[in-house]
């Protein structure tokens, strides 16, 4: 492990060092990862979301993707008739990219250029491939169960 994620005094991870390394990695990357990981695919050699319907119907609601990458989880959410689409991701080029990506789709989005963020109230929070990089950073995970 690199000297600068670790904190010698409490053996423990430096949540500011790992979050510095993975944005830098992201920037540096974003555009080789264009689509990789993205639904309908839920990650390698498993079922799609077109196979298993986790998301259930995302008709008229407001959708925030954490990790949003290059912007086609997005997408494929308003081509599913999500009102709402709202992106949050550590890397500056993957926020571009999306952008650029939903804008020549026909999407408006609310993106944000950040780790984390409260931003609002939504009726779905989707992280596809990304919630490793909030636990080995320390981040808060939430749950929120829908009526």
């Amino acid at each position: 492990m690199s000297n600068i994620l670790l904190n010698s005094r409490k053996n423990t991870l430096d949540n500011k060092g790992v979050l510095e390394q993975n944005k830098k990695f992201w920037d540096n990357t974003a555009n080789k990862w264009v689509g990789v990981t993205a639904l309908p695919t839920l990650g390698c050699l498993m079922p799609s979301e077109e196979d298993l319907h986790l998301f259930g119907d995302v008709s008229g609601k407001k959708v925030l993707d954490i990790g949003c990458g290059s912007g086609h989880s997005l997408k494929y959410l308003g081509d599913h008739n999500a009102s709402e689409l709202w992106g949050l991701d550590m890397s500056t080029q993957q926020i571009e990219n999306t952008s650029r990506y939903l804008k020549d789709c026909g999407y408006e989005a609310h993106l944000f250029n950040s780790p984390w963020k409260r931003i609002q109230v939504y009726q779905m929070v989707i992280l596809i491939l990304f919630i490793q990089y909030m636990q080995s950073a320390g981040l808060p995970i939430y749950k929120k169960h829908l009526i």
